[in-house]
C-alpha cells in the first residue's frame, strides 16, 4: 500500500488555502499511484484555531472543504485520511471533537476522535473540546485494518511544567490496546517543537512500532504559528521500529512510502544537529510570521553587540537581506567600536543600514522631562528613543519590528519597556545569552557569515552609560544561565535544594527567583517569543502579575 504523507504548513482558519495545498498532494499522490493521503491533525483549519472556534463560520467553511475532499477522492480514485473537527452533538455551545476521517473514492470509511486532550505549556485543548471516551471503530482499507490516533493519544506521560513534573494520562484513555491487532498504524500530529523533542518523539514511536511489531506512519504539520514552531520531521517506521524514511525538518515536505513492505535495512534518520535545528526553527519562525502576517520586511537597531547582530542573521536569512533595514542609534555615550562593529554586521549580511545620532534628541527630552543624567530613567530614555524610532521606521516601510532581546536579560529585568522590547516579533527571547554567543558562532563557521571576530570577544554591554558592563548588575552569564534554566525549566529543584548556595554567596543570587517573578510585567507587553525550549516566556507562561514571595524566596 503505497502512501504519501502531506507535511503542510497551513494557515490557521484559511481553509481555502489549506485545501488546495492538500490537493497538490492529492494530485502528485494520484501520480504516483498512490493508495493513500494522510494528512497532520487539523489539516483544515490549522493548529491551535485557539477562540477563533467560537466562531461558527470556522466550522462551516471546513465542512464545505470535507465535501470538497470527498469528491477530490472520488476523481482521483484513492484514500485519505484528513485531520479535522467535529460539533460534539447535544451541545448547543461550540465543543468539538479533534478528529480524523477516511475517506475512500469518496465514501466516508469512518472516523476516530481524540482521546487525550493536553492541557499544558502551549495546549489548552479543553477549553473547546471534548475528550473521546467511548471504544473506537476500527477502520479497514483493502482489508488492511488501520490503527489511527491522534497526537497527544500516543503519550502516556509528558513533562507539564518541567522535567521532573509529569503529567500522566489514564490508561483508560490510552488508545494502545486498541492498536494491538492492526495492520498499519497512524498517527496524525501538531507536534510543537523543542530542542530534543524530535528525538523524544522518534523514539516513543519507534518503541511503540517494535512493541506491537506493526509498522507505523507519523504525520506532523511544519510551520510556525505566532510564538510556536512545528518542525515536521513526518516518518514511517518499520514493524522492528527502524525509521525507514523522514520528510524534512521545517520544510514543506510529501514522503512517499509503502510501509507494509519488507523495509528492513539502514534506517534513514535525519541527523540531530542542535545550533542548526535551532537556526532552521527561528529562521522558520520569523519568516513564517512575517509571510502570515503579510510583512515581507523587517526592521531592527543593530547596537554593535550580539543579540542585534544574530537577530540580524536570522532576519537576513529568513526574509532575505534586500528586505532587512539595520539602524545605528549612537549617543554621545556609544563607543566608536560599537558603531563600527554594527556597520560591519550590516556589510557582511548586506542588508540595508542607517546611523542616526540620537544625542539632540535624548539631550533636549532629558531636559525637557527634568531627567538628571545620573538616574536610571536616563538610561531608559535613551532606549526609548531608540525604539520610538525604529517603530516610525517600521511604519513608514510596512515592515515588522525586531525586538533583540535575549531570555536572560528578559529573566532579570535587564531590558526597557518601550526601549529595546519594542517589536512585532521577539526571535531570540528564549535563547540564553551563552546560546547567543553560541549560535552566533554557528553562523559564522558553520553558516559562513562574515560577522567580526571582535563581536563574538566583546563584553556584554547595555552602553547606556560610560564604561557600562553587563556584569556590573549581573553574574557572569555562564554561571547566571545555570540558575536560570533550573529556576524557568525546572522548577528550582536544583536551587531551593541549595545546589548554587556556593554561587548564590559569590554572585549575590539570592532572591534571584523573586527578581525574575518581579519582572513579569515587562514580560507580559512583550511581542511574541519563538519558542525553543520547553519552558518559554511565552503562551506556555502563565504567570500572575501581582504575588507575594517572601515564603517562597531564599
Amino acid at each position: 500500500m503505497l502512501c504519501l504523507i502531506h507535511q503542510g504548513n497551513p494557515i490557521v482558519a484559511a481553509v481555502r488555502h489549506n485545501l488546495d495545498r492538500l490537493k497538490a498532494s492529492i494530485e502528485l499522490a494520484a501520480q504516483n499511484n498512490a493508495r493513500l493521503v494522510i494528512t497532520p491533525e487539523l489539516a483544515l483549519i490549522g493548529y491551535p484555531p485557539r477562540d477563533l472556534l467560537a466562531y461558527p463560520e470556522l466550522y462551516k467553511a471546513e465542512q464545505r472543504a470535507m465535501t470538497e475532499l470527498a469528491q477530490v477522492s472520488k476523481e482521483k480514485k484513492l484514500a485519505v485520511l484528513v485531520g479535522h473537527i467535529e460539533k460534539v452533538p447535544c451541545i448547543e455551545s461550540n465543543y468539538f471533537y479533534n478528529c480524523a476521517t477516511l475517506f475512500d473514492h469518496g465514501k466516508k470509511v469512518g472516523t476516530i476522535r481524540k482521546q487525550r486532550l493536553p492541557n499544558y505549556d502551549v495546549f489548552e485543548e479543553n477549553r473547546f473540546f471534548e475528550a473521546w471516551s467511548k471504544e473506537q471503530e476500527p477502520l479497514f482499507l483493502d482489508g488492511k485494518r488501520l490503527g489511527i490516533f491522534i497526537c497527544e493519544d500516543a503519550w502516556d506521560d509528558t513533562p507539564a511544567f518541567g522535567v521532573h513534573d509529569i503529567k500522566y494520562h489514564s490508561e483508560a484513555s490510552s488508545p494502545w490496546p486498541q492498536l494491538k491487532d492492526c495492520d498499519l498504524l497512524i498517527n496524525l500530529s501538531a507536534s510543537p517543537y523543542s530542542t530534543k523533542k524530535r528525538l523524544r518523539r522518534q523514539e516513543l514511536f519507534s518503541q511503540k512500532a517494535r512493541e506491537l511489531q506493526t509498522p507505523l506512519l507519523y504525520s506532523n504539520c511544519v510551520g510556525a504559528q505566532d510564538d510556536i514552531l512545528f518542525d515536521g520531521g513526518s516518518f514511517a517506521c518499520s514493524k522492528n521500529g527502524e525509521i525507514i524514511k523522514q520528510a524534512k525538518l521545517f520544510e514543506t515536505d510529501t514522503l512517499l512510502v509503502n510501509p507494509l513492505e519488507d523495509n528492513t535495512g539502514t534506517p534513514n534518520v535525519i541527523e540531530y544537529c542542535h545550533w542548526k535545528e535551532l537556526s532552521q526553527a527561528l529562521t522558520m519562525g520569523l519568516k513564517d510570521y512575517g509571510k502570515k502576517n503579510n510583512l515581507s520586511k523587517a526592521v531592527l537597531g543593530l547596537s554593535g553587540g550580539i543579540d542585534s547582530a544574530l537577530a540580524a542573521c536570522i532576519a537576513a536569512k529568513a526574509l532575505g537581506p534586500e528586505n532587512i533595514l539595520g539602524v545605528s542609534l549612537p549617543t554621545n555615550i556609544t563607543s566608536t567600536q560599537s558603531k563600527q562593529l554594527a556597520k560591519s554586521v550590516a556589510e557582511a549580511l548586506k542588508i540595508e543600514f542607517l546611523e542616526v545620532n540620537i544625542a539632540p534628541s535624548v539631550e533636549r527630552l532629558s531636559s525637557d522631562f527634568c531627567i538628571p543624567v545620573t538616574e536610571m530613567a536616563y538610561e531608559n530614555l535613551q532606549a526609548r528613543i531608540r525604539g520610538t524610532y525604529l517603530m516610525s521606521q517600521a511604519n513608514l516601510r510596512n515592515s515588522l519590528l525586531i525586538a533583540t532581546c535575549n531570555k536572560s536579560e528578559a529573566a532579570m529585568g535587564y531590558t526597557t519597556l518601550y526601549g529595546d522590547m519594542c517589536g512585532t516579533l521577539a526571535p531570540l527571547a528564549d535563547l540564553y545569552k551563552t546560546e547567543v554567543y553560541a549560535l552566533a558562532y554557528y553562523f559564522k563557521y558553520v553558516e559562513k557569515v562574515n560577522l567580526p571576530y571582535e563581536l563574538l570577544l566583546r563584553a556584554p554591554t547595555a552602553e547606556l552609560r560610560e564604561q557600562q558592563l553587563d556584569t556590573d548588575s549581573l553574574p557572569p552569564y555562564a554561571v547566571l544561565d545555570v540558575a536560570l534554566r533550573d529556576l524557568i525549566e525546572n522548577q528550582g529543584l536544583q536551587f531551593f535544594a541549595g545546589e548554587f548556595d556556593e554561587f548564590i554567596e559569590k554572585y549575590k543570587l539570592n532572591k534571584l527567583f523573586s527578581r525574575i517573578m518581579n519582572f513579569e510585567f515587562k514580560r507580559a507587553q512583550s511581542g511574541p517569543v519563538l519558542k525553543i525550549h520547553h519552558r518559554a516566556f511565552g503562551s506556555g507562561w502563565r504567570m500572575p502579575l501581582s504575588k507575594d514571595l517572601s515564603q517562597l524566596d531564599k
